[in-house]
């Protein structure tokens, strides 16, 4: 075979493998992509693949002072929410959602702390409305006024039920502990 025929066999056996080759390319990325995708938001959101948990303990404890954080969640039918989140440099954080906010976070010793210091938010539908309600908990701790000795352990909680009429959240728990607004 001369030189001039192997170049023609090759230019027009070319084509055929790029397109078999852009085929498996396409199927590859339809496989991949999805799993690409959730890893991501699981790395960047530390929430987008556990449903129910509106903001992680583990992100708010890396989230830097002063830096605000939102996510959107559909929580019923036509109802989609904002939910924001901020530290301060004290060591207190707030979520704020349509209706009001509440603390969640507390790292300031001030005689009183989070047990770890983020609570769990999770959402939920508490009452069987077809709509997600959000419920706070977590353990709450007093110290004495030096700070060295511990004089109360005890749960803390704030429930707030979704009204689709306002989209918004009215609170019907609330303990002491969680400052709500």
């Amino acid at each position: 075979m001369r030189r001039s025929e192997r170049r023609r066999s090759v230019v027009v056996a070319a084509p055929v493998a790029v397109v078999a080759d852009q085929g498996r390319y396409a199927a590859f990325m339809r496989i991949t992509q999805p799993l690409f995708c959730s890893l991501t938001a699981v790395i960047l959101c530390d929430c987008a693949t556990r449903p129910g948990i509106v903001i992680s303990s583990r992100l708010m404890e890396s989230l830097p002072d002063e830096t605000p954080w939102h996510r959107f969640v559909d929580v019923g039918p036509n109802s989609r929410v904002k939910f924001e989140f901020e530290k301060t440099k004290k060591g207190n954080g707030v979520l704020h959602f349509p209706g009001g906010g509440v603390r969640i976070y507390d790292a300031h010793d001030d005689g009183r702390i989070f047990d770890p210091f983020a609570l769990d938010t999770r959402l939920i539908d508490l009452n069987g409305d077809g709509y997600l309600d959000l419920e706070v908990s977590g353990m709450g701790v007093q110290f004495d006024e030096k700070g060295d000795t511990e004089l109360e352990r005890c749960r803390v909680q704030a429930t707030f039920l979704f009204v689709p009429a306002t989209k918004t959240f009215t609170n019907i728990v609330s303990d002491p502990w969680i400052y709500t607004e």
